[in-house]
């Protein structure tokens, strides 16, 4: 995968990305999606399909690719998650939305 340099405008704002935020606001957005990875990543491995699945439903909002990747690895993961659940349902509903949309 290739990086794309970001430009720094002289207001602190990314504008590479289009952001309208601080500098200081997308450095704790970049921790908020790191924290929420490690988390996805510690249910996973505890084999926690319902709270995988109860913290997709209250972060959904933040989700990006990255955390849809993991979250459906760490799925996959464990045997015993119920594929019928319709939380996991509205989480593949979500993934084929934001896939269809590009993001």
């Amino acid at each position: 995968s290739t990086t794309i340099p970001t430009l720094q405008r002289f207001d602190g704002t990314d504008q590479s990305r289009g952001s309208k935020q601080p500098k200081h606001k997308q450095n704790q957005s970049r921790r908020s999606a790191k924290v929420l990875i490690t988390t996805i990543v510690s249910l996973g491995k505890e084999g926690k399909w319902r709270e995988l699945l109860s913290l997709y439903a209250n972060e959904a909002e933040q989700y990006n690719h990255v955390h849809f990747a993991t979250t459906m690895s760490q799925l996959g993961k464990i045997r015993s998650v119920d594929k019928g659940h319709p939380s996991l349902i509205k989480l593949i509903d979500d993934l084929a939305t934001a896939i269809e949309k590009g993001g």
